[in-house]
Order: C-alpha cells, then structure tokens, then sequence
C-alpha cells in the first residue's frame, strides 16, 4: 500500500444511518466485492454502503478476470492499489483479479471510488466515534432538605462529574495526515475536542445528567484543511 492511504492495514469500519452489518472488533473482515470491467460491465462496489465501529477491518476483493481497481478517497487521503502501484502500458494502478486490500478506518464519512472507473464504481463508509461514559456521580434520589446539604451535595456532584472517553482511530493516521474532533453540548455549537492532532483517544468530563453530549471526528492533511474526509455521523449520550 502507499503512503497517501489513511492507517495501517490491520483495519476498521462503521457508520450512521445505512444498512449496519453486525460485526465487532476483531471479528472477520467486512467483505466488499470490487467487481467488473468496462467490457463485459457489472462495475461495483458491493455493498456500496456500510457502517460499524472504530477498529473494524475492511477487505475489498477484486473478483473481475481482467480489470484492476482501487479504493480511493475523494481527497487523496486513501489510495489503495495493493501490489500493482506504478502499472503498466497496458493496466493502470489497482488491485488485480483475485487480489485484496484491507483498510483501517478512523471515525470519519468516507466517500471512495475507483480511479480505473470512477463513474461506475462509488461507495462510503461512515465510521462514528466510539463514544464511552466513565463512573460518576449519581444524585440523591431524597432532597437535601437544609441549605448546608445543598451545598455539600453540590461540592460532591462537582467532585464526582462522570468523565467520557471518546476513540476515534484504531492507530495513528498516515504521515502528513492528522484528526480533527468535535464536542456539542445540548444545541450548543461545535466546539474543538482535539484539533490537528496524531492521538486517536481523549478523555473528557460530561455535562450535566441532562445534557446530550454529542462528538465527530474526520481525517486530513496536516498541511491542507480543505483536503479532508467528511465528519463522522454524530456518537452521543446523555449525561
């Protein structure tokens, strides 16, 4: 694989609001068939749409007899062409008949397609933050009934603010590439978790029991902002 794709390729997947496919971390590989040739046609990615979870593996599978294909970013920040890199005068770059490659994918929405046949053969892989609540305080269901009971009570709701931790990439991103990651409270606006960044976690206090919490995050060029994947379909919880 070459440097422009996005992580190493021991892999992942997931998504929003298209057919799930219910496999874990560490489970085999989501399959993608890479099929046809502009002769006898039937070009595809199959299936075209998936989701799953930060560090689920994808495993695309050339299953034409002639054509190449690859597996790339609108944004060049993935470029999957397995062993064929430079081709030939007669093939372009690509994963041959019979060949795999596999991806690891940070939370992000990805739209791909092949360079041989770009027209015929789209897809996206929609990959939500994995988004999990730490231990914290939980309120007295009887009322503090004097005015030094509020108090302690509220100095021992702010002491013991549940914490949430946020993984949005399996490993680090490919050199020149890092993560941007967002934060929402409630209607709030989109806020900076960690921008520009090469870790791929973080670990954050909660807002208050009934606010929604919601976190995105997406891949780019370190160097080049407008050079990057769409943001991952929203993770939240509540409190």
């Amino acid at each position: 694989m070459r440097a422009g794709h996005a992580l190493a390729a021991t892999a992942a997947i997931m998504a929003m609001a298209i057919p799930a496919l219910a496999v874990g971390a560490g489970d085999e590989p989501i399959a993608v068939s890479a099929n046809g040739n502009a002769v006898t046609g039937g070009l595809s990615f199959a299936p075209a749409k998936l989701q799953g979870v930060v560090g689920q593996i994808v495993r695309w599978n050339n299953t034409d007899v002639i054509a190449p294909h690859t597996v790339t970013e609108r944004n060049g920040l993935i470029d999957l062409v397995g062993n064929n890199v430079n081709g030939t005068p007669i093939s372009a770059s690509g994963f041959g008949p019979g060949e795999t490659v596999d991806l690891a994918l940070p939370a992000s929405t990805i739209d791909y397609f092949c360079r041989v046949h770009p027209e015929d053969m789209q897809g996206v892989l929609a990959v939500p933050v994995t988004l999990v609540r730490g231990p914290g305080y939980k309120a007295p269901k009887t009322p503090a009934r004097t005015k030094l009971g509020k108090r302690r009570r509220a100095a021992r709701k702010k002491a013991f603010q549940r914490t949430m931790t946020a993984t949005w990439a399996p490993g680090a991103p490919a050199a020149g590439q890092v993560f941007d990651v967002e934060l929402k409270r409630g209607t709030g606006p989109w806020t900076p978790l960690q921008a520009g960044t090469t870790t791929t976690s973080a670990t954050f206090k909660g807002g208050k029991p009934s606010t929604v919490t919601a976190v995105r995050a997406r891949l780019r060029r370190a160097d080049d902002a407008s050079r990057a994947t769409g943001w991952s379909p929203e993770a939240s919880v509540t409190g």
